[in-house]
């Protein structure tokens, strides 16, 4: 089967890293893509899509990014479900396994320059046959 995600956009918001409970490194950013169309009143829409990085993945991208940084991003989309006030529902997660960076931008707002091609890997949790 295949579940592979390719996304290129800009960072939304500055990204943050969290440690959880069992020692796994976490970072979530909102990725702010622009449609290719534009809408009736002749404007393009932009989406804002949640993703998670993790290990090596988000602490390059906690060290690397800042707000408005281009960057691309080669993911996966996981299920859970979810249960709020009773109510059961699924979610839909979108994993980062590869991150590359395309234009920077310091947490100062300078642009800074690209470090020597700094893309990691990273299988979690599944090991995939298509990437090495």
């Amino acid at each position: 089967m295949i579940n592979n995600v390719v996304l290129v956009g800009r960072t939304a918001n500055e990204p943050v890293i969290h440690v959880l409970e069992n020692g796994v490194k976490v970072c979530s950013v909102d990725l702010a893509i622009v449609r290719p169309f534009r809408n009736a009143n002749n404007e393009n829409e932009t989406d804002f899509i949640p993703i998670n990085f993790w290990q090596a993945v988000a602490e390059n991208v906690d060290e690397y990014c800042g707000k408005g940084s281009i960057i691309g991003v080669q993911c996966r989309l996981s299920s859970r479900m979810v249960e709020k006030q009773g109510v059961k529902y699924k979610a839909i997660d979108i994993n980062a396994d590869r991150v590359i960076f395309i234009k920077l931008v310091a947490r100062n707002k300078e642009i800074v320059p690209i470090p020597q091609y700094k893309s990691h890997t990273v299988s979690f949790p599944v090991k995939s046959a298509y990437f090495n």
